[in-house]
Order: structure tokens, then sequence, then C-alpha cells
């Protein structure tokens, strides 16, 4: 036996699935950015080792120079893994507080405040 929802409960209903939605939407995008930084500091470990290993064999450095286009614009790129995994960090946290928040003030009853899961827009 199912008992009608209220207009509040809809609301409410309504606004814990959008924000879900959303929440879940921003720890795809955060978890797409990690396996992204987890790939380029991999690929930065490699280059490195290549770049070491060439320097003891000048055939080997050849093969890549001819391999290549810019083998070595790497080297003069900026390595920001470590402010990419801070921002991430940072959301995670935010992301966190505002899900704490929401489930609190849904299990209270406060439709309204469902908006903050997932943290502020």
């Amino acid at each position: 036996m199912s008992t009608p929802q209220t207009a509040a409960q809809k609301r409410m209903a309504s606004a814990a699935t959008r924000k879900a939605d959303d929440l879940s939407l921003k720890l795809f995008n955060l978890t797409e950015i990690v396996k992204l930084a987890s790939f380029a500091a991999e690929a930065r470990r490699v280059l490195e080792g290549i770049k070491d290993a060439a320097a003891y064999n000048p055939d080997m450095q050849q093969v890549i120079d001819n391999s290549s286009v810019h083998p070595h614009t790497w080297t003069e790129m900026d390595d920001s893994t470590g402010n990419v995994l801070d921002y991430i960090g940072r959301e995670l946290g935010a992301i966190n507080i505002g899900f704490t928040e929401a489930v609190y003030d849904l299990a209270n009853g406060k439709a309204g405040n469902a908006d903050k899961i997932g943290g502020a827009s």
C-alpha cells in the first residue's frame, strides 16, 4: 500500500534527484581529470627516462629525432600536475561539504537547501 506524496515531498525528491545528478557529473569530471593527470605524470616519467638513456646512446637520440617533428617540446612545458591535484582536492572537499549539508537538510525536511548538494554553483 503506497501513500501519496505531498507537494513538499515531491519538491524535495525532485531537488535531491537533480542535485544527485549534478554531483555525479562533477565527480565524473574530476575522475577524468585525475586520470589525465595520472597519464601525464607517467608520460613525463617515461620521457625523462628516455631522455636520460638517449644521452648515452646517440643512435637512439637520432631515431627519436627522426621519428617526431618536435620530440623535445615536452621539456619546455611546465609540470602542472601538483596544481591540478591541488585543485581537485579543493573541489572534492567542497563537494563533500555541500553533499553532507544537503543530505542533513533533506533529512530535516528543508527542501530549499537540497540545492547545496555538490557545492555552490
